[in-house]
């Protein structure tokens, strides 16, 4: 059993790798060009492109899975998806992501590493909306027993609310930084005087 674990963990290890080869060479640039032509920030394109091109498996094998009267496994693969993506996805970021290390004091170059830096507002803002979501999911479904339509469409609008919170906290910051830079260049002007 020891060779079809091995067997299984090599299999496994070259799916991820050839996934990640896939993303990273077609994907991203794909989402990248998309987000740059809509002018899209990376957080709103994040909870809308990435987020449907990331989701649409899992809607479409959770819809199989209900039409195929397996509604505990459309659960289980849309809960397994949100854990692999918070859980697997994110400490692998955090493995690969380390701080800038100092300059070398022989050459005065820094080795070029990538960091990765989070903003907490976005973070809290999007750890707060998915617990929420959660917990609101569970919730309809241990006391109810049951997805309802209504159901349905809170979780739809609770999505919704949510691209429209990052929608605007994304103008806000725009028009902060705007600000911001006019300042900025009035101050250079006044002080070139």
């Amino acid at each position: 059993w020891l060779t079809v674990l091995a067997a299984a963990a090599l299999a496994i290890a070259a799916v991820l790798f050839a996934l990640s080869t896939t993303a990273e060479d077609h994907f991203c640039p794909t989402l990248s060009h998309l987000s740059s032509s809509l002018s899209l920030s990376q957080s709103l394109a994040g909870v809308t492109l990435l987020a449907f091109g990331n989701g649409s498996a899992d809607v479409f094998a959770a819809i199989a899975a209900v039409r195929a009267g397996k509604g505990d496994l459309a659960l289980a693969s849309i809960t397994g998806a949100g854990l692999f993506v918070t859980g697997a996805v994110v400490g692998a970021i955090g493995t690969t992501a380390r701080p800038a290390p100092e300059p070398s004091a022989e050459t005065g170059v820094t080795p070029k590493l990538r960091v990765i830096a989070l903003d907490a507002s976005n973070t809290a803002r999007d750890a707060g909306w998915y617990t929420v979501t959660l917990v609101v999911s569970s919730l309809v479904i241990l006391i109810q027993g049951e997805v309802s339509l209504v159901a349905s469409l809170a979780l739809f609008f609770t999505y919704v609310g949510y691209v429209l919170v990052v929608l605007r906290t994304e103008r806000r910051r725009a028009k902060e930084r705007a600000a911001a830079s006019a300042a900025a260049e009035e101050e250079s002007r006044w002080l070139a005087t």
